[in-house]
């Protein structure tokens, strides 16, 4: 695994955890600038079409089986647990509940012929699952397509070509979903632009970094332009986020607020993944570890502070905070070693073992995911 990578996934499990503790101190959307780290949602998918650009370019090949089974065993371990937390929460309280847990298992929640009421049945974290299995779904029929096509090897400038035109798909499904109907205002609108097609921008931007990985590396101008660049992007992103919030409904204003909060975090991802190699020893097994226990924080972190909160609730808020982050982070790490990373391998070997002997071709890269 990727050190550095692994490091700008706990950074974004992070900020996503701090805008949603944010709200315990301040519950405006515009009076604490922490809601402005809402958007490590889209380091999230930069880092997802990173990680996947191998398998959308055809340069790395494995069965379509072996993928969804690696993916199931990746998403649903915790997710289950995630999902059983809350309807213990809800249970005898609200009515659906049956039906709520039907759309969340199938990551159907958030299409947008329901409401942002169904969306945030449970919780308003649980959104981003579907993206992911929507961009999962994109990656599958690449891997399927390129099967059926009989491609062994990737002719010279076809991987540029296929860039280009993943791009090209990118830009007018935002187009198409952004433009129509655009009112930050308008509960549809939102829930519109929280599908694939109008995120599918920044996991090219992650496609991109893989495409142009070597030229970066062998470039430090090329790597100093991008941490500038990629900085003052989020720097004025982070200016602007209580005008901008202020005039959304929700804290996080989709849109282009978040379409270059993707741009500035891929920059900055593109001119640190050449620094890889010099990260060694203690500290690069503490970023694969810190990394290793996102999916978790991510999953629980609004559950372990609502937990805080019933055991502690005359304590300051601040303290309330740092209780439930460090329990999170410890709660994470027992999942991690308990569940998460046995039943992840166990999957991996599953796949290998039921695609061994068949024609499929096997996975020849390992990617950290």
């Amino acid at each position: 695994m990727n050190p550095i990578l692994e490091g700008f996934r706990c950074l974004a499990a992070l900020m996503v955890m701090a805008h949603h503790y944010s709200y315990l101190l301040d519950d405006t959307l515009t009076g604490g600038r922490l809601h402005f780290f809402h958007n490590g949602v889209d380091l999230f998918f930069v880092i997802t079409g990173f990680l996947f650009a191998p398998y959308l370019l055809g340069e790395a090949r494995q069965s379509v089986k072996a993928f969804v089974i690696r993916r199931a065993f990746r998403l649903y371990p915790l997710y289950l647990i995630s999902i059983s937390v809350a309807v213990l929460k809800e249970w005898g309280d609200r009515e659906g509940l049956g039906i709520a847990v039907l759309k969340h298992l199938l990551f159907l929640q958030a299409l947008p012929v329901f409401d942002l009421a169904n969306v945030g049945f449970f919780s308003q974290i649980y959104w981003t699952l579907p993206v992911e299995a929507m961009f999962y779904a994109v990656v599958a029929l690449a891997l399927y397509a390129y099967r059926t096509a009989g491609c062994e090897d990737m002719p010279d400038g076809r991987s540029r070509k296929l860039v280009k035109q993943f791009g090209a798909a990118a830009a007018l499904g935002f187009l198409f979903i952004y433009l129509p109907g655009f009112d930050s205002k308008s509960e549809v609108w939102v829930i519109w632009q929280a599908q694939l097609p109008a995120l599918l921008l920044p996991f090219w931007f992650g496609i991109l970094i893989h495409h142009f990985r070597s030229n970066i590396e062998r470039s430090r101008a090329w790597r100093s332009t991008a941490h500038v660049s990629g900085s003052a992007l989020l720097l004025a992103l982070y200016l602007a986020y209580p005008q901008v919030a202020e005039s959304g409904l929700t804290a996080r204003p989709f849109g282009i607020f978040n379409l270059l909060s993707g741009l500035g975090y891929a920059l900055i991802l593109a001119g640190t993944l050449g620094h890889a190699g010099q990260l060694k020893g203690a500290w690069a097994r503490w970023l694969v570890l810190a990394g290793s226990l996102t999916y978790g924080v991510y999953l629980f972190h609004e559950w372990t502070l609502k937990v805080v909160l019933r055991i502690f609730p005359q304590i300051s808020p601040l303290f309330q905070v740092v209780i439930a982050a460090v329990g999170v982070v410890l709660f994470a790490a027992i999942l991690h070693r308990t569940i998460e990373a046995p039943l992840r391998a166990y999957g991996r070997a599953l796949a290998e073992r039921l695609t061994k002997g068949s024609s499929e071709p096997k996975t020849p890269v390992h990617l950290g995911s």
